[in-house]
């Protein structure tokens, strides 16, 4: 392309979190994706490079790709730098005392745990320990009971929900009864305040889909997603569980779907989420015709889903946006299998313990309690003929 026939007046925009070019070319409008996800760093170099992304989308997309991964390096290995001299530093102190090693040591008491929930722990120890370098908190004797509530509002400034919070609290928690077991303390420093609901701002309810949209949403999806979406709302499995499915857990006789695994976003295959995740699910007749439909075309130990979770998420979401539904999270259909079998009678033991794979009721009806159909019951009948 002729550079000179590229107005001056360059423009981006942003559509679905991606980078888009907008300029005239011969009086004629040019809009392309630029297949890069927006953010800070990227938009700058789009703008920078705006005329090598005319000219080829492709390769100057490579050359940034080449771009962030060299400054990832660069971010890595100051970092490192970091770490090694912070490490240099302990030398006048018991490193033992640090963080830094007990934390890890945390770490690996927990190696017999899930893939998924040991690279959750590591993250929040990455997460925390960053709290503490900012704090110049290096030891474990360095802190100190007002730095608990200043580690609550770090996480609070960062928007993170209630039960993050909580749950990285709990992680400091075990890092300092570690310290207390092993005598490296003689005292827990760390108070967690009382945190009410009110207190974070993003808390969100669970939005779910009426059951005129659930069929609305099936009848209009298509291939693999109509299969997920009928899987999805009719049996109350998670996501991952449902991605995790092979046609050998589906049994056709008894009509049941046996929920031993989860499959995670980067494929990996692990145990269910938790102990009473782990069951055997009624297989409603709705669900049967539609693996009837799909049964011939599998083999016994093949994953009945070939698509990632993350086209099944644009698909539904493409789908949602043409049916003009307020976008929710592929992740709601279980929330909404929840909210339709309650409020429509359903027993609360059969959907949540049998299906949903709840430990006990408590944990059902305090999500779904609203959903429950009120009886109207007229009360204390026995005092209506007395007279005082």
């Amino acid at each position: 392309m002729d550079k000179k026939k590229v107005k001056q007046s360059k423009s981006l925009y942003i559509a679905n979190n991606k980078i888009y070019i907008d300029c005239y070319i011969n009086k004629v409008r040019i809009r392309k994706s630029t297949g890069i996800k927006n953010s800070p760093l990227a938009f700058n170099y789009v703008k920078t490079h705006y005329n090598d992304f005319l000219k080829d989308i492709k390769k100057a997309k490579l050359a940034y790709m080449k771009y962030e991964d060299e400054l990832v390096d660069k971010k890595l290995k100051k970092e490192e730098e970091q770490i090694n001299k912070s490490e240099k530093e302990y030398k006048n102190k018991k490193y033992e005392y640090s963080f830094r090693v007990i934390s890890k040591k945390v770490l690996e008491e927990k190696a017999f745990l899930k893939i998924s929930t040991k690279r959750f722990y590591s993250s929040m120890r990455k997460q925390i320990l960053n709290f503490l370098d900012k704090n110049n908190i290096i030891f474990i004797d360095d802190f100190k009971r007002e730095h608990s509530v200043k580690f609550i509002n770090f996480w609070k400034n960062k928007k993170l929900k209630l039960n993050s919070i909580k749950a990285y609290s709990l992680f400091l928690n075990m890092i300092f009864s570690y310290a207390l077991q092993n005598d490296l303390i003689l005292k827990n420093p760390f108070v967690m305040p009382r945190i009410s609901d009110m207190d974070i701002e993003n808390k969100k309810d669970i939005e779910v889909f009426s059951f005129e949209e659930v069929l609305s949403l099936i009848k209009n999806a298509n291939g693999e997603l109509k299969t997920f979406l009928i899987i999805a709302f009719f049996t109350g499995a998670r996501t991952g569980e449902i991605m995790a499915l092979k046609l050998s857990d589906i049994d056709f006789y008894n009509n049941e779907i046996r929920i031993n695994k989860t499959l995670s976003t980067n494929k990996l295959i692990d145990t269910p989420k938790t102990k009473s995740s782990n069951r055997v699910i009624d297989m409603l007749d709705i669900v049967k015709q539609e693996f009837l439909k799909i049964k011939d075309n599998l083999l016994n130990d093949e994953f009945i889903f070939k698509k990632s979770r993350f086209l099944l998420r644009k698909e539904f979401n493409i789908l949602q946006n043409e049916l003009k539904l307020k976008r929710r999270r592929l992740y709601d259909t279980r929330h909404t299998f929840a909210s339709i079998m309650l409020s429509k009678g359903e027993e609360p033991m059969w959907v949540g313990c049998k299906m949903m794979g709840h430990k006990d009721l408590n944990e059902t009806y305090r999500t779904y309690a609203k959903y429950l159909p009120k009886k109207v019951v007229d009360r204390a009948v026995f005092l209506k003929d007395i007279k005082i």
